[in-house]
């Protein structure tokens, strides 16, 4: 919600089915994800 009242709603989305391919995802700077916070730790 919080997103989406901003006005900053994502439009376009995609589903990864590997949390670690998520994270290199996101470190090459493609998006942003909302994960399970152990796996902000895990390498």
């Amino acid at each position: 919600m919080i997103l989406r009242e901003s006005g900053n709603f994502p439009v376009i989305y995609m589903e990864i089915g590997s949390m670690t391919a998520l994270k290199h995802y996101v470190a090459s700077g493609l998006g942003f994800a909302l994960v399970p916070e152990i796996m902000l730790n895990s390498k």
